[in-house]
C-alpha cells in the first residue's frame, strides 16, 4: 500500500508519495493535463503493483484529472484544504504527520514548514484548528511539537503503533462509511464552510442539512432502533457508548 498526496493547482500538481511506514518514496511537481497524468501513472507504477494498493488524497473531487485517477482504479479521496493542517503538499504533509507520530509520544513534528515565510496559506488553516494564540506561537517560532502535544491541540486524533496505523485508518473510514452519507456530507460542509458565517445563517444551514438527512429512507428505521434502545438502556445509546451505534452496525443508515 502506498499513499499519495496531490496538492492541486490550476497548472500543476505537487505530488508526495510515501509508504505505509510514512517514509517518503518520491516528491515531484507534475504539469496539469495528459502529460502530467501520464507521469503520475508512471511514478505510481514504480512503487505499487496494483492500482487498488494506491490511496490518493486530493483537494478536489471533480475535473478530468480526478476522473483519470478514479478510472485507473486508485482509491481517491477528496479532502477539503481547510481540513488539512499544513500547506505545501497539503495531503502529503498531513499523512506524514500521522505516520511520524505513532507509538512514540515523544516524536516531534517540525512546524517550520508552517511559517508564513514558507507558505502563507498556513496562516489561514492553523488558527482554525488550534486557535490564534497557539497558531502564532508555533508559526513564528517554528518549535517542534511532540505527538502528545499534537493530540492535545487537536492536530491529530490518535496516537497508534506504526504497525497498526493503516488498520486504524481503515477502521475509521469503515465506521464513517456506515453513517448516513447525507448527514456526513452536511456535517463536513457546515463545519468547513459555515463556521465563519453569522450564527443565524449557520443555524439555518444546519436546519436545512438536518431536514435533508431526515428525509432519507433509512431515517425511519434508524429512529425506531434508537428509540427502542433508549427505552432499554434508559439513556441515549450514543451517550453510553453502545458499540453497535458507535461502529454503525446497529442499523443500516446508508440508504
Amino acid at each position: 500500500m502506498i499513499f499519495v498526496g496531490d496538492d492541486w493547482a490550476e497548472d500543476h500538481h505537487d505530488v508526495h508519495v510515501m509508504d505505509e511506514a510514512g517514509l517518503r518514496l518520491s516528491s515531484r511537481r507534475l504539469p496539469e493535463g495528459l502529460t502530467g497524468i501520464g507521469q503520475l501513472h508512471a511514478l505510481i507504477a514504480s512503487h505499487a503493483e496494483e492500482p487498488d494498493h494506491v490511496v490518493i488524497g486530493i483537494e478536489t473531487d471533480r475535473g478530468l484529472w480526478v476522473e483519470a485517477l478514479v478510472a485507473a482504479g486508485y482509491q481517491v479521496f477528496a479532502i477539503n484544504p481547510l481540513a488539512v493542517v499544513s500547506a505545501r503538499l497539503d495531503v502529503g504533509v498531513a499523512l506524514r504527520v500521522v505516520a511520524e507520530l505513532t507509538e512514540d509520544p515523544t516524536a516531534k513534528h517540525d512546524t517550520k514548514s508552517w511559517q508564513g515565510a514558507v507558505d502563507p496559506r498556513g496562516t489561514q488553516r492553523i488558527p482554525r484548528i488550534i486557535g490564534t494564540a497557539k497558531a502564532l506561537e508555533h508559526m513564528l517560532e517554528g518549535a517542534p511539537l511532540t505527538a502528545e502535544q499534537e493530540l492535545e491541540l487537536g492536530l491529530i486524533n490518535a496516537i497508534v503503533p506504526d504497525a497498526e496505523l493503516v488498520t486504524h485508518a481503515q477502521q475509521t473510514a469503515a465506521r464513517l462509511a456506515r453513517r448516513s452519507p447525507v448527514a456526513v456530507q452536511a456535517i463536513k460542509r457546515l463545519t468547513y464552510f459555515n463556521t465563519s458565517e453569522p450564527l443565524d445563517t449557520g443555524l439555518d444551514s444546519e436546519l436545512a442539512g438536518f431536514i435533508a438527512a431526515g428525509l432519507r429512507p433509512a431515517m425511519k428505521s434508524t429512529l425506531e432502533a434508537f428509540a427502542a434502545d433508549m427505552s432499554e438502556f434508559n439513556d441515549s445509546p450514543l451517550s453510553i457508548g453502545a458499540p453497535s451505534w458507535i461502529n454503525g452496525t446497529r442499523i443500516d443508515q446508508t440508504t
